[in-house]
């Protein structure tokens, strides 16, 4: 199904996407086992204005938003990325950096709803859970009902110890 997406892409017949979405595996742990799952867009149109934008968690979208046509999806050929923990003192001066970059996206661009997805994430991680819950809930404000933003929001609210969103 990739080669079919690519050979559409740069074939002559007229592709309606613009983009694909590819299923990602995440695996943040040595035991092999996939700790969630996600869709990236890594197979896109190039063109002029197609660029990747942001500090950390680079994205191409909002150029290729203003490119004709849609994005698919595409599960048969899934990415793998391996997250292995590292030493602490490697992994706390990266959460610093991401932090850090994300709060000076959002200060360029308070109404990037993905920026504080990302925020939301990385606090988490470092069990800063009453920062993660606000980033989150401005991610909702940006992206009502988004149900990627409710699960984080509601994972979070439980390692809180809490039991509903409110």
């Amino acid at each position: 199904m990739l080669d079919t997406a690519v050979d559409l892409t740069l074939g002559d017949s007229p592709n309606p996407y613009k983009g694909y979405y590819l299923l990602r595996h995440n695996y943040e742990e040595t035991d092999q086992s996939v700790t969630y799952s996600d869709y990236v867009l890594r197979l896109f149109k190039k063109g002029a204005g197609v660029e990747y934008r942001h500090r950390v968690h680079e994205t191409v979208e909002e150029t290729l938003d203003d490119v004709e046509g849609k994005y698919g999806k595409l599960t048969t050929i899934p990415i793998s990325h391996y997250l292995f923990e590292r030493e602490p003192a490697y992994l706390e001066t990266k959460r610093d950096l991401y932090v850090t970059a994300l709060l000076k996206d959002i200060e360029e661009n308070p109404g990037d709803a993905g920026r504080y997805d990302f925020l939301g994430c990385e606090y988490a991680r470092v069990g800063k859970f009453d920062d993660a819950e606000r980033a989150f809930r401005k991610f909702l404000e940006l992206r009502p009902d988004d149900p990627g933003g409710l699960e984080s929001l509601s994972m979070v609210i439980g390692l809180m110890g809490r039991e509903s969103i409110k």
